[in-house]
C-alpha cells in the first residue's frame, strides 16, 4: 500500500485487462478518491491514459487533510461489462516514518531461494509491495518467506507448505469464480491442488531419516553399517 505525506502528491495506477486477461483500453474510465471517514473529495474524475490499458491519477493531498487509510475506486466499462476495484493507501503526517518497500530475491543457494523454487514463486519482473497483489510477478517478499522459515525452525518444505497453505486462503488471489470482461473464470479448483501439493511437501519432508543425518562412518565397520541402513530403510 503506497503512503503519501499530506501536502503532497501521490500517483495512482490501474491496469484494465479484457477477458482475455491482456490490457485494454476502457470505455468512460473514471478514478473517485475518498478520505478516511468516507467523504468523497473526487467524484468520477477522468484518468490519464498512459499506454494501452494503463491509467493514472495524480492527487494532491491537502495539507490539513485528514491522516489515516484513504482508497481511490477506479471504474470503466471492458467488453460492454462495467468494472470497479478499489485501492487503498496511506495518508500520514509529516515528520512520519513511511515502510521501505520489500524485498524480493531469487537464489536457489538460499532457503529462501528455494522456497520460492518448491512454491514456483520465482518471477521477479514486477515485485513491489506497491503493486497490488494480484499484479505482483513474486506473490511474497523475503520477509515473509524467512518469517515463514523461522516459524518452521527452518525446514524449507515445511516454510514451502505454509506458504503453499497461505495463498490456497488468500481471497485476493483465489476466488470461486470472477468476471473478468465477458469471462468467468472458476478458481475453486486451485485451492484443493495448492493444499494437496502443501501436503505433499510436509510428507517429503517427513519422510527423511532424522538418523541419517548424524550417520559418521569413523572407521570401515561403521561405514558398512551405514550402507546395512540406508538399505534397510528402503524396505
Amino acid at each position: 500500500m503506497q503512503s503519501v505525506i499530506r501536502g503532497n502528491s501521490i500517483t495512482l495506477e490501474a491496469q484494465y485487462k479484457d477477458g482475455t486477461g491482456a490490457v485494454s483500453d476502457p470505455v468512460a474510465p473514471t478514478a473517485s478518491i475518498f478520505d478516511p471517514s468516507d467523504v468523497a473529495l473526487v467524484v468520477d474524475a477522468t484518468p490519464t491514459r498512459m499506454s494501452t490499458g494503463i491509467y493514472r491519477y495524480a492527487y494532491i493531498v491537502g495539507n490539513t487533510a485528514p491522516a489515516g487509510t484513504w482508497r481511490i475506486v477506479w471504474g470503466g466499462t471492458v467488453d460492454n461489462q462495467a468494472l470497479i476495484s478499489t485501492e487503498y493507501f496511506e495518508v500520514v503526517l509529516a515528520g512520519a516514518i513511511i515502510p521501505s518497500d520489500a524485498t524480493y530475491t531469487y537464489s536457489t543457494g538460499t532457503s529462501i531461494g528455494k522456497v520460492r523454487m518448491y512454491i514456483d514463486d520465482r518471477d521477479m519482473s514486477a515485485t513491489s509491495s506497491l503493486l497490488p497483489l494480484e499484479e505482483r510477478s513474486a506473490i511474497f517478499s523475503d520477509e515473509e518467506i524467512n518469517s515463514m522459515l523461522s516459524d518452521c525452525a527452518g525446514d524449507v518444505m515445511y516454510a514451502s507448505a505454509r506458504a503453499l497453505t497461505t495463498i490456497s486462503g488468500n481471497r485476493q488471489l483465489l476466488v470461486r469464480t470472477r468476471r473478468i470482461g465477458k469471462t468467468v473464470v472458476d478458481y475453486g479448483t486451485a485451492t484443493e491442488s495448492l493444499q494437496k501439493q502443501a501436503m505433499q511437501l510436509i510428507l517429503m519432508s517427513n519422510m527423511q531419516p532424522a538418523d541419517a543425518l548424524a550417520e559418521i562412518s569413523w572407521t570401515d565397520p561403521a561405514f558398512r553399517q551405514i550402507l546395512v541402513n540406508a538399505q534397510l530403510r528402503k524396505v
